[in-house]
């Protein structure tokens, strides 16, 4: 069976912290109207079913910063919130040279790599 795809820790009421199978940390918000996640991890697996299983409000997706262990999991998403002024370097790190680079130096089974 290979490792886990997330773990999810519910520390308080409405905070969830979401490990990704690399030990990537992401948090969800959840309020009464809509959710924040911030940050995306690995992108290894569609996080998705997950953040759906903790809720079905519409998702906000925040980037702390460039790094590829905090925006791989960006893949998944459909608009995606960036600091100011991030943008030429959010795609060069976010690129698909990048993304294989990183993933070939992780392959997890049941991963993207291994299916």
């Amino acid at each position: 069976m290979g490792k886990r795809q997330f773990t999810v820790l519910n520390p308080y009421p409405g905070v969830y912290h979401i490990r990704d199978a690399l030990a990537a940390h992401m948090t969800l918000l959840v309020g009464e109207k809509s959710a924040l996640l911030f940050d995306t991890g690995y992108g290894l697996f569609d996080p998705r079913p997950t953040l759906r299983r903790i809720t079905a409000l519409p998702i906000t997706v925040v980037l702390s910063h460039n790094h590829y262990d905090h925006i791989l999991g960006c893949r998944w998403c459909t608009e995606v919130l960036l600091p100011e002024g991030e943008r030429a370097e959010y795609e060069q790190n976010a690129g698909e040279t990048q993304r294989s680079r990183v993933l070939a130096r992780a392959p997890v089974e049941g991963s993207l790599l291994t299916e």
